[in-house]
């Protein structure tokens, strides 16, 4: 991996603005998502990629046995969950993915714009002690450093 520049790249506002719209298209499209609390996220009965066997066999054997189910059984929203939950892990799949890129590109640009400043810095910082103007610079720079211990690495370990 190389050191500096892992990204090179530029996002025009137009086309950020653009994203965003699309962005919030999908949302709007998904308006009947849920968010579940930790204690209910707990409670719920978990269903597997193992379990979706066993579903679609109880679907197929509900509709076959439609006599012996109780009333309470809705099976036309039992298909349509199943339908939903494909499609939706099809949709969160695409979306992970896209996240994923996304943390490590932002995780990419970070080290790069870091480790470019710490060059700068450390640079900036030597020059500082032959140039009065630079100091204030690097004093306002430095900032970001302090309260970090000894064993803490620093931009002048670097």
């Amino acid at each position: 991996m190389s050191r500096t520049n892992l990204i090179s790249a530029s996002l025009s506002p137009e086309k950020k603005t653009e994203i965003l719209q699309c962005l919030s298209e999908v949302q709007s499209s998904l308006g009947f998502l849920v968010n579940l609390s930790t204690a209910d996220k707990k409670r719920l009965t978990k269903m597997g990629f193992r379990s979706i066997g066993y579903v679609d066999n109880c679907i197929t054997a509900f509709d076959s046995n439609k006599q012996l189910l109780p009333g309470s059984i809705d099976q036309d929203e039992l298909k349509r969950d199943r339908a939903l939950y494909d499609s939706l892990s099809t949709i969160a799949m695409i979306i992970e993915n896209l996240d994923e890129g996304l943390q490590d590109t932002i995780a990419a640009l970070g080290h790069d714009l870091m480790v470019n400043c710490n060059d700068g810095y450390a640079f900036l910082k030597r020059s500082s002690q032959r140039d009065v103007g630079i100091k204030s610079a690097t004093e306002s720079i430095g900032r970001r450093f302090r309260g970090q211990g000894t064993g803490a690495k620093t931009v002048e370990a670097a």
